[in-house]
């Protein structure tokens, strides 16, 4: 097996990799300098982008000719990142009268299977925002979104806030569902926009003071 990243080969002597995991773990610990980050991983020239995220723990194939890797500046990862999460809340926005409207009007089915999509587009943003105070050391506590709000005060309250969507929904509550999502979420959408605008503000200074 051949290991290239960008372009360059990296020797595997005496090097055995159990799954997909181990093997990006070695590499962000030995070969990839901590102000990289992957951003495309192809095998035999096929994309197994997918492996980043979602099956890191995946064996490998039986067989494997050459795995490139190509990584790119975290700070321009995440501003990049960051300007999809906007794309993403501007839509979630659009979307959330919709699926308010299903429970409003006592659909389930129908409510219930808009909202899963619905959450499963906003768990991988919030761990998003979340790595973006790890790579780059910025506390949440001191990041304002207003005077009485901080980011990791949002965070909390999104955690509190899927704890009482996932009671209500085990109780089959249509309108303690509609009324959370209209009047709890809408709002917290809203801040979550500004956090955003914060956070792309806030990581040219840690750029800046990563260099000085």
């Amino acid at each position: 097996m051949q290991l290239y990243i960008n372009n360059q080969e990296i020797s595997l002597k005496n090097v055995t990799f159990y799954n997909w995991f181990h093997l990006i773990d070695w590499l962000l610990k030995n070969k990839i300098d901590n102000k990289q980050g992957i951003v495309e991983l192809t095998i035999d020239g096929r994309s197994y982008r997918h492996i980043l995220s979602d099956l890191s723990a995946e064996p490998f194939p039986t067989q494997i000719g050459t795995i490139d890797i190509k990584t790119q500046d975290a700070y321009a990862i995440s501003q990049s990142g960051l300007e999809k999460v906007q794309n993403l809340l501007k839509a979630l926005q659009r979307e959330l009268p919709e699926v308010t409207k299903k429970f409003r009007f006592g659909d389930l089915s129908q409510g219930s299977a808009l909202l899963s999509r619905f959450i499963q587009s906003i768990i991988p943003m919030i761990d998003f925002i979340q790595s973006i105070s790890q790579n780059f050391q910025i506390d949440f506590k001191e990041q304002l979104i207003n005077k009485e709000l901080t980011i990791h005060d949002l965070l909390t309250q999104l955690q509190a806030f899927f704890e009482d969507l996932n009671s209500a929904q085990e109780r089959f509550d249509s309108i303690e569902l509609a009324d959370l999502l209209e009047f709890e979420m809408t709002p917290m959408l809203d801040s979550c926009e500004k956090a955003v605008i914060q956070l792309q503000l806030v990581l040219p200074q840690t750029l800046i003071k990563s260099i000085s």
